[in-house]
């Protein structure tokens, strides 16, 4: 019998903070998908018990909404992204958007997909968005488009690779 020999490879552990992104108790988020690699973003909301974890779980199962978007875009499965980042914004703990009527969470969801798309050929990145999003009455509401500018000015920031263009665009945004 042949020895058998384990090479001992030193991993850098993820960090996944579950206190941030799996409360959904009287939570709600909007979230934001990215891939540098593949130049994407993709915008969805929820108010699942779960948090975003376990909408993250949905939108990777075989038939999610994420993983048939991919495929309908780029021709690919989505296990082939290598860069996949899930940027999570808790919405304000208001029964506004927690509750089971998602007008308010929607108009916020589709304020930032429209903010996004009017701005991306400002940005360093040209990335395209592969989400679908619908409009409502809400989305003229003042403090929801507020929100709207805060969740894209954090979202920008932290991006990869932002650089000095990216960062003037936030300065107008604010």
């Amino acid at each position: 019998m042949g020895s058998c020999h384990l090479i001992l490879v030193l991993m850098k552990p993820i960090e996944t903070p579950f206190s941030t992104i799996f409360i959904g108790f009287e939570q709600a988020y909007i979230y934001v998908w990215v891939s540098l690699e593949y130049k994407f973003m993709y915008v969805g909301m929820t108010n699942s018990r779960v948090g975003t974890l376990g909408r993250a779980n949905q939108h990777l199962d075989m038939r999610g909404t994420l993983r048939e978007r991919f495929l309908m875009e780029f021709g690919l499965d989505i296990d082939t992204v290598s860069d996949l980042r899930l940027y999570s914004f808790p919405l304000p703990k208001s029964y506004l958007f927690f509750s089971v009527e998602s007008t308010y969470r929607e108009a916020v969801e589709y304020l930032v997909q429209k903010q996004l798309l009017e701005m991306i050929s400002q940005l360093s990145v040209k990335y395209s968005i592969i989400s679908r999003v619908r409009s409502n009455e809400r989305t003229r509401n003042s403090r929801i488009r507020n929100l709207a500018n805060e969740i894209i000015i954090q979202l920008i920031k932290n991006l990869p690779q932002p650089n000095e263009t990216d960062q003037r665009l936030i300065g107008r945004i604010s």
